[in-house]
């Protein structure tokens, strides 16, 4: 694991970037949880309301493996309460405790989700080789 760093993005002003060495690996938009600020996530973002399954008003389990800046479940958090659909469940399984360290700090910055957003580092010292994962 390389050094991690947030920085804000020069060219978005409330964007904060997640970067481990020279490689973003996540993007915040601290003024709108719900925007997705790589284009790769945004992408994304919009496949899972699509194919998300409907489960009659209850609601769903995702599971997300690596975190990132933990764009993309905040994103789905906030998205999901601003269309009052229920709250699906989201596990981001993340092995970096510096990321989820970086994460949590970035998730201070939206307050109205922190109620329901909380983040959880699980060990994977179980797999013979840690970069499988």
């Amino acid at each position: 694991m390389g050094v991690v760093r947030v920085a804000d993005d020069p060219a978005r002003p409330r964007v904060s970037l997640l970067a481990i060495d020279q490689h973003v690996h996540g993007a915040v938009d601290t003024g709108d949880p719900t925007h997705l600020a790589l284009g790769y996530l945004d992408r994304l973002g919009r496949l899972v309301e699509v194919l998300r399954p409907d489960t009659d008003g209850d609601p769903g389990t995702s599971v997300h493996l690596g975190g990132g800046a933990f764009a993309l479940p905040r994103a789905l958090l906030a998205r999901a309460r601003a269309a009052g659909r229920p709250v699906d469940t989201q596990l981001v399984m993340e092995r970096s405790t510096a990321v989820i360290r970086v994460a949590r700090e970035l998730a201070n910055a939206a307050p109205e989700l922190s109620d329901e957003f909380s983040l959880t580092s699980i060990e994977l010292g179980f797999l013979p080789d840690r970069n499988q994962a």
